[in-house]
């Protein structure tokens, strides 16, 4: 039996030519997304653990978090990451979104860094194959909220005053084998921080070195003290809400959620005590009453730590000893030095995590300093005089006089011309601050 070799026919020599090309090209191109995975995106943002049963370091979820499984308080933010894959090498955008009120409350107020908690340190790359994330991070700084319209907040100033408080540091994104720009951040819409439901979106555009790219950030839970009390942790249900709305034009819109059972106030913070004081006079100054002592108010706090800055002023320790160092206690005393200023800063710690702190300067006048010069020279009448050369400031304008003497005597003028023999006394007060009595004597008068 012979075998038959058929000549392929010039329609399939031509289907095939038209074809090779196409399949060359579809190969090449899965190839550069990654080895034929479609570009993806997951958003995962922390559990830390409760309150009662913290987790260092904590860990990323694909999931919503609550008070069983998270625990924050306002001026933290809560960790999000973007796991980027299925990339080509280039040029990518994503969109996120989060919502800046709920129910006419504040919840995240802007965007930071991703690891702002104080009690554990957050890994990027926790629950990830590290292998795939060789290249060092890359960093670019936050836009400033509301720069779009900045007259469009409830709270005057917020929150671009609440942004600018936070270090430089901590208001930066974060990439993982890729680069971003600041110019690569634009908000797509801030919304109108009068109305009840509002969200800010954010467009980010970057250029992936790998088919996986790994993006953070944080979202600042707004705090009631920068918001008029008005802050999300308040109100029942999950107010903290965060968004992948698209990459590259494509998506599913992923949220995640943190509860608002999850999230506490910051410790109370407050300082009672003079402002302006006097040179070499002992200062007493008084923070929040401890939970300790009082569990039943409000406002108690678990420890304060006090610290001091300027020459102004020293703690006092008792017994005659002064310090500078940190205090831990309620309540502190300070010696005021001759003249200048101090500060005082005051640190509360409630619920062993985030802390408050507040500010006071004290402004120290010096006591001034007087003596009596008379003139006594004849003829005329004796006369006795304000001397304030001990002082920076010699004008008695500037001073509050006050002479007594015999016969119910008093004065307030610089200097007088008594017309009964005795002792006659006299004090200067400026600031607050009253001089130690100088005294003169007159022992005749001139006829």
């Amino acid at each position: 039996m012979k075998r038959v070799l058929r000549t392929p026919s010039v329609s399939l020599l031509v289907t095939t030519l038209v074809l090779l090309p196409i399949l060359a090209w579809t190969l090449t191109s899965s190839a550069q997304k990654g080895g034929g995975s479609k570009p993806a995106g997951n958003l995962d943002q922390v559990r830390n653990g409760s309150f009662s049963n913290p987790i260092d370091p904590p860990d990323w979820v694909n999931g919503n978090a609550g008070a069983s499984n998270a625990h924050y308080r306002e001026g933290q933010s809560i960790p999000y990451r973007l796991v980027l894959t299925g990339l080509s090498n280039g040029q990518h955008t994503v969109v996120i979104e989060w919502d800046t009120k709920h129910s006419d409350t504040h919840a995240i107020d802007y965007i930071t860094y991703y690891d702002r908690l104080p009690d554990s340190t957050v890994n990027p790359l926790r629950g990830l194959n590290a292998s795939l994330f060789t290249t060092p991070p890359d960093d670019a700084n936050i836009p400033a909220p509301n720069a779009l319209n900045v007259s469009n907040s409830d709270v005057a100033g917020q929150p671009e005053t609440s942004f600018g408080l936070v270090p430089a540091a901590e208001r930066k994104m974060t990439i993982y084998n890729g680069t971003l720009e600041d110019a690569g951040m634009t908000y797509v819409f801030q919304q109108d921080l009068h109305l009840a439901q509002a969200s800010s979106r954010m467009s980010i555009t970057f250029t992936a070195s790998s088919p996986n790219v790994l993006i953070l950030w944080g979202g600042h839970i707004g705090r009631g003290d920068q918001w008029d009390g008005n802050s999300a942790n308040q109100i029942s249900g999950s107010p903290y809400h965060t968004r992948l709305i698209e990459l590259d034009g494509s998506g599913g819109n992923q949220d995640r959620s943190l509860s608002a059972a999850a999230v506490l106030p910051l410790a109370s913070c407050g300082i009672t005590g003079p402002g302006t004081v006097c040179g070499g006079t002992s200062n007493a100054y008084q923070g929040p009453v401890f939970c300790s002592v009082n569990p039943a108010d409000p406002s108690c706090v678990d420890s304060s730590i006090w610290s001091i800055s300027g020459s102004g002023g020293a703690f006092d320790l008792g017994g005659g000893t002064t310090s500078v160092a940190n205090q831990t206690s309620q309540n502190v005393t300070v010696i005021a030095s001759g003249s200048g200023s101090y500060t005082l800063t005051l640190t509360t710690m409630k619920g062993g995590n985030e802390n408050n702190s507040c500010t006071q300067t004290v402004t120290v006048n010096p006591v001034p300093t007087v003596a009596i010069s008379s003139n006594i020279s004849c003829p005329g009448l004796p006369s006795l005089s304000v001397n304030l050369n001990g002082n920076a400031d010699t004008d008695p304008a500037n001073y509050t006089i006050s002479w007594t003497g015999p016969n119910n005597f008093t004065s307030s003028a610089a200097t007088i011309n008594p017309t009964t023999p005795g002792v006659y006394n006299v004090t200067v007060s400026k600031g607050g601050c009253t001089s130690a009595q100088a005294s003169g004597t007159l022992c005749y008068i001139f006829q």
